[in-house]
């Protein structure tokens, strides 16, 4: 069973992410803080495995603790959360040692698909969100049911190869 800490100043999108968490047999919500010094406290009461932090939190910046967590917790995976995704925000969040990332519109299958699939290596985003930041167009739908994540793209290849974690990206289906 995989452990979850939500760090988010938004209350509403924490409380959902905690609940669309704890719904799944394979999670445990553990709890949530609305800023850094109380999502510390937390990750140091209750080691999880995975934090969901925000990108923004109030007047605070949720990718500059990622680099101190995961130093002082080396099991402990970190997936940013953000309101918008571009590729400086990706960018940091790789460098600061975060494993995944998810922007807050993408859906609640596809945050369960990332926080299933980051690794304690890599740079995981679930490939639909992939396609999206990278040609800057909408998440592809499913069309007739099918859960078949798009094909990557040679501009889309290049677009990882950017954030330097081209062979690391973690490609999937959903639900795999």
């Amino acid at each position: 069973m995989m452990r979850v800490v939500v760090i988010d100043d938004h209350e509403q999108f924490a409380e959902v992410v905690q609940a669309t968490v704890g719904r799944e047999p394979d999670f445990e919500s553990i709890g949530h803080a609305t800023n850094v010094a109380d999502g510390l406290d937390l990750i140091e009461a209750f080691e999880p495995d995975l934090v969901a932090v925000n990108v923004h939190l109030g007047p605070g910046d949720g990718i500059a603790p990622i680099a101190q967590i995961t130093e002082r917790h080396p099991n402990v995976r970190v997936v940013v959360l953000a309101a918008l995704a571009n590729m400086p925000m990706m960018q940091r969040a790789a460098a600061a040692n975060a494993r995944g990332f998810h922007p807050k519109d993408a859906g609640p299958a596809r945050l369960l698909w990332v926080l299933r699939n980051t690794g304690h290596e890599g740079f995981t985003m679930h490939p639909e969100v992939l396609h999206r930041v990278v040609t800057g167009g909408p998440l592809i739908p499913k069309q007739g049911g099918s859960t078949a994540s798009p094909k990557v793209t040679s501009r889309e290849s290049l677009g990882v190869g950017v954030i330097g974690v081209s062979q690391q990206v973690r490609w999937g289906r959903w639900g795999d």
